[in-house]
């Protein structure tokens, strides 16, 4: 009868543990649940704001001037509604102009760098100058090389440098076949077409 009466005593003593335990960890859940709703969602991905470092008012560009990949640089002026190549006869392809425009219409930059080394960022003999003349007032962009991360590159503009996307530095990779439509095969050295030979 002892035996009986001790044995049932300790199986009420494993009862109560395992209840205890059970609701110590039911306690602990809740209060990591209620931690971590309380915690500011953090996203992981990492992302770089990138600011304006030029911005002139709408419509008042009116000249755009590039080195393309050839030695001689590229100019568009604005005449009425209409963008024409300077000194050059040939019509402008409206659209590709107006790429050229929209890419000069807002310049962003990742970062400002201090104190920059311009031999090390290549802005010592830079690659690619744009010239863009807006309300009367002249800028003057200069790109060096890429930096050592791929897509992203140098550019001096206002006595500053900046780190900026690759994508500000090729929207003005647009070379003069392009701009008239013509392909390179058709055109000569002295700049005329196969067309106007014959």
């Amino acid at each position: 009868m002892s035996g009986t009466a001790s044995k049932k005593k300790n199986r009420q003593k494993r009862t109560l543990t395992i209840l205890l335990l059970a609701l110590a960890l039911l306690g602990i859940a809740l209060l990591v649940f209620v931690f971590a709703k309380n915690q500011p969602i953090t996203n992981t991905i990492t992302t770089v704001e990138r600011y304006t470092v030029f911005e002139p008012e709408a419509g008042t560009i009116e000249r755009i001037t590039w080195t393309g990949k050839s030695a001689e640089p590229i100019t568009i002026y604005r005449d009425g509604d209409v963008w024409k190549i300077e000194n050059d006869d040939r019509e402008a392809v409206q659209s590709v102009a107006r790429m050229v425009l929209m890419n000069a219409s807002k310049i962003l930059a990742r970062k400002e760098l201090e104190d920059p080394d311009l031999e090390a960022t290549g802005l010592d003999r830079p690659e690619k100058t744009v010239t863009v003349v807006a309300n009367g007032e002249r800028y003057v962009f200069d790109f060096g090389s890429e930096t050592q991360f791929r897509g992203e590159y140098y550019m001096r503009f206002d006595n500053k440098v900046y780190v900026v996307d690759g994508f500000v530095r090729s929207g003005f990779d647009v070379s003069i076949y392009q701009l008239t439509g013509a392909s390179e095969d058709e055109i000569f050295y002295d700049g005329t077409t196969e067309a106007e030979t014959e």
